[in-house]
């Protein structure tokens, strides 16, 4: 869970996440989102070095989940980074993969 400024800082003000919403300025769902001027498909790879972390959004039994910025575009995406070692130890390779 995010405080008020957090989520602020991160993601704007809600009022105004909202109105992106109700202009349809809103790229969720759509195939492809127009970001800087240029059209970005949502199934192409990105490259790590191409991301800057933001901060850490939670910890959990498996591993941390992180807030990033794909730097060329400005898109935001929480990874997750799991345990390798965890997984193995208790056999749960299959349901992970």
């Amino acid at each position: 869970a995010l405080d008020r400024d957090s989520f602020n800082l991160l993601l704007g003000p809600l009022q105004d996440l909202i109105a992106r919403g109700a202009n349809s300025q809103s790229a969720v769902g759509k195939g492809q989102q127009k970001v800087k001027g240029q059209m970005h498909n949502p199934g192409e790879k990105i490259a790590r070095k191409d991301l800057s972390r933001i901060g850490l959004l939670g910890c959990g039994g498996f591993g941390a989940v992180e807030l990033w910025e794909h730097k060329p575009t400005g898109n935001t995406y929480a990874l997750k980074g799991i345990s390798k070692g965890f997984i193995v130890k208790m056999g749960m390779q299959e349901s992970v993969m």
